[in-house]
């Protein structure tokens, strides 16, 4: 099993259920399941483009998928780019760098405000990971 990511609505919520053979492969897969909630809004993504490395440091597993999350958010919202592919090049349970093929996205209004801590955590155990994160919309 290498990622997939289940998504819960409520109201002004969304709550992202993440199962992953690692904790990098969870990263990777919060990430593409922040873009496909981009790509089914009105304004589509371009084309992919050139690479970038993000470094993200958090306190735990779980404020570290946070702050990512956070990090793409912003980058879209001030950059004007959504991550298309995901590479993760190193990952700790507080460090990460990911390489990210940025995509150009056509509005700096991102449909999703913030990934938040409320709710979020990461449990572990031999070749698994699952994970929660819950994104307000």
């Amino acid at each position: 099993m290498h990622g997939a990511t289940h998504r819960f609505e409520e109201s002004d919520e969304l709550r992202l259920v993440i199962h992953a053979d690692s904790f990098g492969s969870a990263v990777a897969e919060a990430g593409r399941a922040l873009t496909e909630l981009v790509e089914r809004s009105p304004m589509a993504p371009g084309p992919g483009e050139e690479w970038t490395d993000i470094e993200v440091r958090a306190r735990d597993p779980a404020s570290l998928l946070v702050e990512w999350l956070n990090e793409l958010i912003f980058r879209a919202e001030s950059e004007g780019w959504i991550a298309g592919e995901i590479q993760v090049a190193e990952c700790s349970e507080s460090y990460l760098r990911v390489r990210v093929r940025r995509r150009s996205w056509p509005s700096r209004t991102f449909p999703v405000k913030a990934a938040t801590l409320d709710r979020a955590w990461v449990e572990s155990s031999p070749g698994r990971v699952l994970a929660e994160v819950t994104l307000d919309v």
